[in-house]
């Protein structure tokens, strides 16, 4: 990176006067509309407070951190940043980056007090060394607040983004950035490298003649929308430019300030749609009016597209509405997800139906982290929608960036601890909705619970089936057995020895002694691990972690467990072994045709029989 620097920049890190060329002092105003506008709207962000990106790593924070050395691996997180200057050359391009957050006293008569602010000419720059007392400035005349003068800081532009982003890398456009290095050649000197490894995505500024977002803060238009009153509806979105409205709600939240190592009330400015709150509360008739009045229908507000929250909610009604008149089921909320991702509850099925029927990409990965929808419903335990991708040609061997497959969100647990609180409501809505409590008995919640119990072994099952690895680790080395047997314990009642013994049978390979530890509070699971062995490993790593209770209400299963610890086990026991070793992954499917007595078949299937012998 240093000779890319050197071709850039001067020897002694400082960048050639000439390179770059001038432009007028940015003023607060470049900053409260066009792209940055555009950029804090689609994903609701607010430099003003203080959890947010945009102030804890603005130019300013950026180059104070920088000169500090507090920024880990000398790269920033998260980082927003407007081309101030391009200056094109065969080797990328040098930049001056800016954004709005420099907050500062007048500082012509005190240069010295922000030197990493604005660059001076080299002449006038004093050398700063060690802490800096700052006096207090005088106030000017006629002001009482402080002036806003926007941080400025340079950079680099890597070669092949000049080349895959050239239309959009201009003066004007803002960068939004993720992990992104940071150069210090010197104490003073400190610059963005910018790589297409770490640029997010670009707002390029409006071209002429366009007209920017207009902002509505009235709470009455709010309350309309929220309370889906149509008349009044009506009444307010007569056109384009009123159905477009970017509607903007604040409200105040305690938030943590690192700076000032306390929690401080904040406004939380949140944009939406018209659209998006339709949407998001089934209003099936505002939402056509606002769309017969113009409202662009994939307009990313505030973060997601109207399409994403009718499909989070779920609301079909308002899917099938926004997709007929010509929703893109593809389009990315500003966290790179689709609305397919969105489906997590068991009642989106339909709202996953419509979005597959009008071309959605069931394979699409999350920008970030390649999350499919598959990964999705396996995590969630969403059988349904397991079986609809895989009928739709969902991949079971995608992976995530962390190496995450469907079988190993699936073998980890499909159920939630939040699930499992919603059961009973869950189960009152399968006996009829808003029957009174004494009238509904129990079995509405009873079958709700024995679905969620065959979540589990029935998601491996559907995943196996259409050739999901049993084997295959995720990025820290974890196969789809070691995320079963993790699971054990805090959840027993899905069966979890059944997805253990699905595993061995479609090619995993038994885990190592140690992780019995994890399953030994579950006998099932527990026998049928011991059973994948050909010899009872000792009983040292897992017998202390049994509770007495426990011990007690099986103590004739781990008495024999302790007591075939390390010694050979049966003939009959050898050759099932054997048979499994020899047949593989083939177990599932070759062990049903083979031609032996139903009680041996049954046997060479890992039964569980409450003994180890």
């Amino acid at each position: 990176m240093s000779c890319h620097f050197q071709k850039l920049f001067g020897t002694d890190g400082e960048l050639e006067d000439e390179a770059l060329s001038s432009s007028p002092l940015p003023t607060e105003e470049d900053f409260g509309k066009g792209p940055w506008l555009a950029m804090k709207t689609e994903l609701g962000l607010d430099e003003r407070d203080p959890s947010c990106f945009l102030h804890t790593y603005s130019v300013v924070m950026v180059l104070r951190k920088a000169a500090l050395k507090q920024l880990p691996k000398n790269k920033v997180p998260s980082m927003a940043v407007m081309i101030k200057a391009l200056t094109r050359s065969s080797a990328g391009a040098g930049a001056v980056f800016r954004d709005p957050t420099g907050e500062c006293p007048y500082l012509y008569p005190y240069p010295y007090l922000y030197p990493y602010l604005y660059r001076t000419p080299r002449s006038r720059t004093p050398k700063v060394t060690g802490a800096v007392p700052v006096p207090q400035c005088p106030p000017l005349p006629g002001l009482t607040d402080p002036v806003l003068v926007p941080g400025e800081m340079q950079g680099t532009v890597h070669r092949l983004l000049l080349e895959q982003r050239q239309s959009e890398l201009r003066a004007g456009s803002v960068l939004l950035l993720r992990q992104v290095g940071v150069f210090s050649p010197s104490h003073r000197n400190h610059y963005l490298n910018v790589t297409p490894n770490n640029l997010l995505r670009i707002f390029p500024p409006e071209p002429e003649g366009c007209s920017p977002c207009q902002v509505c803060r009235d709470p009455a238009v709010h309350n309309a929308l929220f309370a889906g009153d149509l008349p009044r509806v009506q009444s307010i979105f007569k056109d384009e430019a009123a159905a477009n409205l970017v509607l903007e709600m604040v409200s105040e939240e305690l938030v943590w300030s690192p700076e000032q190592g306390l929690w401080v009330l904040s406004p939380r400015r949140q944009h939406t749609s018209a659209l998006r709150i339709a949407a998001a509360r089934g209003y099936e008739d505002c939402a056509r009016h606002l769309l017969l009045r113009g409202a662009a229908v994939d307009a990313v507000v505030g973060g997601r597209a109207p399409l994403h929250d009718s499909a989070a909610a779920p609301h079909p009604n308002c899917a099938r509405l926004l997709l007929a008149f010509g929703a893109d089921p593809n389009v990315l909320s500003a966290d790179g997800s689709a609305p397919l991702h969105l489906c997590t509850a068991p009642h989106s099925l339909r709202c996953a139906e419509l979005l597959l029927a009008h071309g959605a990409q069931v394979n699409l990965g999350t920008r970030d982290r390649q999350v499919t929808a598959l990964h999705v419903a396996a995590r969630q335990g969403l059988v349904a929608h397991v079986e609809l991708y895989l009928h739709h040609g969902a991949d079971p061997s995608l992976r995530t960036h962390q190496g995450e497959t469907p079988l190993n969100a699936a073998a980890a647990a499909a159920e939630r601890p939040e699930e499992r609180r919603a059961l009973p409501s869950r189960g009152r809505a399968a006996a009829g909705g808003r029957r009174r409590r004494r009238g509904r008995g129990a079995q509405g919640p009873h079958a709700a619970a024995q679905r969620l119990r065959q979540r589990a072994p029935e998601l491996a099952r559907l995943l196996l089936r259409h050739g999901a690895d049993a084997a295959v680790p995720n990025g820290a080395g974890d196969t789809p057995m070691d995320c079963a047997l993790r699971a054990v314990r805090e959840y027993r009642e899905q069966r979890p020895e059944e997805t253990i013994a699905l595993l061995l049978q479609h090619g995993a390979r038994p885990a190592h002694p140690e992780a019995l530890r994890l399953c030994c509070q579950h006998p099932p699971a527990l026998e049928v691990m011991l059973n994948a062995y050909d010899r009872v490993p000792p009983a040292d790593g897992w017998v202390e972690a049994v509770p007495p209770e426990l011990w007690e209400e099986h103590q004739e299963f781990y008495a024999s467990a302790v007591r075939m610890a390390g010694r050979p086990r049966r003939l009959q026991h050898l050759a099932r072994v054997a048979i499994r070793r020899h047949l593989g992954p083939r177990c599932h499917s070759a062990v049903p045709k083979l031609a032996l007595p139903p009680a041996l078949r049954r046997y060479l299937q890992l039964p569980i029989e409450g003994l180890i012998s």
